[in-house]
């Protein structure tokens, strides 16, 4: 059994185009989860993404966030597998209304 981790950010008043680093991984990792809530407005829409910069990065989650129904434990969209040394990325999209405060975790095993 491997040893699962998981790393979170809160982010107050979020806007649209944030990029909010989240965990720089020494070791290969794979992305087993993701959960996210937010309080206030009406949705997000987030993007956890494996990156060399924090310009750009490859897509492991894409969802959006409705205030009224928080998800727990949702499973990445895209490419799980994230290799050594890259920097995952909390991107956001379009922020509709006045969010308070939106969280995300992502849930993690190191390979």
């Amino acid at each position: 059994n491997k040893l699962r981790h998981s790393k979170t950010v809160s982010i107050e008043d979020p806007v649209s185009g944030d990029r909010i680093p989240m965990h720089m991984n020494e070791r290969a990792i794979t992305v087993l989860g993701v959960s996210f809530a937010s309080t206030g407005g009406t949705s997000v829409v987030i993007s956890l993404e494996s990156a060399t910069t924090i310009a750009s990065g490859t897509v492991i989650h894409s969802d959006t966030c409705a205030t009224s129904t928080p998800e727990w434990d949702v499973t990445p969209s895209g490419t799980a597998a994230v290799a050594t040394d890259r920097i995952i990325m909390l991107e956001l999209g379009t922020v509709t209304g006045t969010v308070d405060l939106l969280t995300v975790t992502f849930y993690y095993s190191e390979d």
